[in-house]
């Protein structure tokens, strides 16, 4: 069968009369499977050959954003695990081994997670009071002790909103430009808070008291149950921790009579910034543990590792399609606001509906306001000049130099009247 509709696919007519006999293979074509690939890679496509009105360096930029894109799509899209269908541990989800099919069980034991925060804007004090969080252990953002202290993940959160702002954009006007005159734009400025928040969690592999450290109870966020559960909650006895800054949460209790039923062996968490430190600080599980996608914060892989055969119930997982990083706040700007986008202490306005941006600031304008009127100065300083030659006749042109500064049409202008004279003195 496999072979017929593979060789039919090549062949439209045949292709469409098989059908036209036989509608039930109508449901084929949403079941296609790639059974063999030849070929290059899209990326090598992408050379100055096939692209020679774009500059070498743009065109080597773009094969290597294809390249990365394509590897972050299966990065994201492998699931490690075991393979082998005759082991207990076999997680029918996984399509890469990961050596979890056999080996000791590890005694683990997890001491919570708490979040700082640090505001990277004025008002990025809004962000730190939705994410940051202690440890229930301890009460502080820190771990109990004989437990280990991992950043798991540090990220820079963005999140905008709108102001209604005035804005004075200020020019030069009337006589000779000497004045200055100001006009006032308003509208709802479209403004971007940041934060760093940074998300820890407590580990340990030594021998610890009984019933210490926490029960873990799978955890949830946007898009995603709560394997356990199968919905957006936490099983019976357990509370919920804020994970990461997009909303996801942890279900952990210390409950250990009425909450031990519902808890699931635990073993660690892992990113692509960080390994897991109950595998050696290695960025996989410990055997007998499967890893499983928690969340993927711009691009960062997190996970975390659960006893294998536990969470592989159910229907298999869907492909996860890109993007898997965030736009940046500024490109989401509507037409009909005031762009703002700050810079340390200064901020620049979006210039109408254009694509345009303007140093939202006076000090360029007196800038330019002083530089004119120094300029102004000085000619006149320079007519002075040679009304004293006319006077004190005096053939030196060292008198049109302005202090401290001159402009070259003054100068000019004033040697230009010197060399007259001295013409007509001459004759």
């Amino acid at each position: 069968m496999v072979k017929s509709v593979f060789s039919q696919v090549h062949r439209s007519v045949s292709f469409i009369w098989l059908f036209w006999e036989n509608p039930r293979y109508f449901d084929t074509l949403n079941n296609l499977v790639a059974i063999d690939r030849s070929g290059l890679p899209i990326r090598y496509f992408l050379n100055p050959s096939t692209f020679p009105d774009l500059p070498q360096p743009t065109v080597n930029k773009m094969a290597s954003s294809v390249r990365q894109a394509a590897e972050q799509y299966y990065k994201v899209n492998t699931i490690p695990g075991c393979v082998n269908p005759d082991s207990k541990n076999f997680n029918f989800q996984a399509n890469v081994d990961d050596a979890s099919c056999e080996g000791p069980v590890t005694n683990l034991s997890f001491g919570g997670i708490f979040q700082r925060c640090t505001a990277l804007t004025s008002d990025g004090n809004a962000i730190c009071d939705e994410t940051a969080q202690k440890n229930p252990a301890t009460g502080d953002y820190s771990c109990p002790q004989q437990y280990n202290t991992t950043l798991l993940r540090s990220e820079t959160v963005e999140r905008g909103y709108n102001h209604y702002e005035c804005h004075s954009h200020c020019h030069k006007c009337g006589f000779l430009w000497l004045s200055t005159c100001c006009d006032q734009t308003c509208g709802d400025a479209y403004r971007v808070r940041r934060a760093k928040v940074e998300t820890y969690w407590c580990s340990t592999t030594q021998k610890t008291p009984e019933y210490s450290g926490y029960l873990f109870g799978g955890l949830f966020g946007p898009g995603m149950q709560n394997p356990l559960t199968k919905s957006n909650s936490c099983p019976p006895n357990y509370f919920t921790q804020h994970f990461l800054s997009n909303g996801m949460m942890v279900c952990l209790s210390n409950d250990y009579e009425a909450g031990t039923r519902f808890s699931v062996p635990f073993a660690g968490f892992f990113s692509c910034q960080s390994g897991n430190p109950l595998s050696n600080g290695e960025s996989r599980c410990p055997p007998q543990f499967s890893q499983h996608l928690a969340s993927i914060s711009d691009g960062c892989q997190i996970l975390y590792c659960v006893q294998s055969g536990v969470f592989t119930g159910g229907q298999l997982k869907p492909i996860r399609l890109p993007p898997f990083t965030k736009p940046p706040m500024v490109s989401m700007i509507a037409t009909n606001t005031v762009a703002v986008m700050t810079e340390g202490d200064r901020s620049w306005v979006r210039v109408g509906e254009t694509k345009m941006w303007r140093l939202n600031t006076n000090l360029i304008a007196k800038w330019f306001a002083m530089l004119w009127k120094i300029i102004v100065y000085c000619n006149v300083v320079n007519l002075i000049f040679v009304k004293m030659y006319y006077l004190l006749k005096k053939q030196n042109p060292a008198h049109c130099i302005c202090i401290p500064v001159s402009t070259y049409l003054g100068i000019k202008l004033c040697h230009h009247v010197i060399k007259s004279d001295d013409e007509k003195q001459t004759r």
